[in-house]
């Protein structure tokens, strides 16, 4: 009964999180054919930077974008300033050793106005809810490939997470976007940010695993 209660609870604030980010985000009912994202080897380099937002980035504090190179994720992201909340759930989930030890890999990491989307009391219960905190930060985490902006195609490309959900990569027009298992939408607002476990992809909207069946 217990484990049954458990998996209700960290269901029912799954589903809270995700409510206000379906509404903010721009995701839409179209289905596509997709493709399996290439492997890159681990001496694979990352493309350059791309997406909307990078020039601003730079031109309005470099350390968002660059001087990370020689740090490995989790380390990286806490000198990140558009990185704050995102460290701060990663340390609250006590998974910073276990970010860091993902080399090489790929992390689409969610900037602050990300985590502002969700109304505040849902996300302060989030934070302290480690089950579930860890179920969704793990699903912005990639394995062994060093994913870069031509690993986002047309079609669709699907890479696994380390939290076992798939994302779908893709490019439209001018846009990246990621799709988590839920449907919603993120866009890439400033890829290819290098550190030295692999690309971190800066996105617009927190990622969400499938919803647990009830039992």
């Amino acid at each position: 009964m217990k484990i049954k209660t458990r998996r209700v609870a960290m269901a029912s604030a799954a589903v809270a999180l995700v409510l206000p980010l379906a509404a903010c985000g721009n995701s839409n009912g179209d289905e596509s054919t997709t493709t399996t994202a290439d492997q890159a080897s681990p001496a694979t380099e990352a493309a350059g930077n791309f997406g909307p937002d990078c020039a601003t980035f730079q031109q309005n504090n470099p350390s968002i974008t660059t001087g990370m190179e020689d740090d490995p994720f989790a380390t990286a992201a806490g000198k990140n300033p558009e990185l704050a909340t995102l460290t701060n759930a990663v340390g609250k989930a006590e998974l910073i050793d276990t970010v860091n030890g993902v080399k090489p890999g790929t992390v689409f990491a969610p900037v602050n106005r990300a985590f502002a989307k969700i109304p505040a009391e849902t996300l302060n219960s989030v934070l302290e809810d480690k089950p579930t905190l860890m179920n969704i930060l793990t699903l912005h985490v990639v394995k062994t490939q060093k994913l870069t902006e031509s690993s986002f195609t047309e079609s669709g490309a699907k890479v696994a997470s380390v939290q076992g959900g798939e994302l779908t990569l893709k490019r439209e027009g001018e846009d990246f976007t990621v799709t988590d298992p839920q449907g919603n939408k993120a866009r890439v607002l400033c890829g290819g940010v290098q550190t030295d476990s692999g690309p971190v992809h800066l996105i617009d909207t927190v990622l969400m695993p499938a919803a647990e069946a009830k039992q």
